[in-house]
């Protein structure tokens, strides 16, 4: 996919390309280490159960770095982005590993347990759509 040849069964969710190119929008430099592992067989992390590889896989994005820096924890660039989901994301929207941050509420957004070197949104769990301004 990545080389401009589809691939049958390989897709990326709308929203997740919309969210990158929002991401791409705010921050001069937006590095992505995950996709859709369902095209290359990959289950890392939660398996067959992650938004990466269900139903085909697409429906999730991990963040390794903004602005050139890794991401992790309370980076002022990893709050930055979490802020910018939370302001078009529909509810439902997976993100905000619980382990790596305290105290903060998004809306929209449902926390859960993953590591903190990145980080992951998914919209696997959620039907709507990302809520953007014309």
């Amino acid at each position: 996919m990545a080389n401009g040849t589809a691939v049958d069964g390989c897709t990326v969710d709308l929203r997740v390309l919309q969210f990158i190119a929002l991401a791409g929008q705010k921050f001069q430099k937006v590095g992505v280490s995950d996709l859709n592992r369902h095209c290359t067989g990959s289950i890392l992390g939660a398996g067959t159960n992650s938004a990466h590889y269900f139903r085909g896989g697409g429906f999730a994005v991990d963040f390794s770095s903004l602005n050139g820096h890794s991401l992790g924890n309370d980076s002022a660039d990893n709050l930055a982005l979490l802020a910018l989901l939370s302001s078009v994301a529909p509810d439902g929207t997976r993100a905000d590993q619980i382990q790596c941050r305290n105290g903060e509420t998004w809306p929209h957004l449902t926390r859960f347990e993953d590591t903190c070197n990145h980080q992951h949104i998914d919209f696997g769990y959620t039907d709507g759509q990302l809520n953007l301004i014309s």
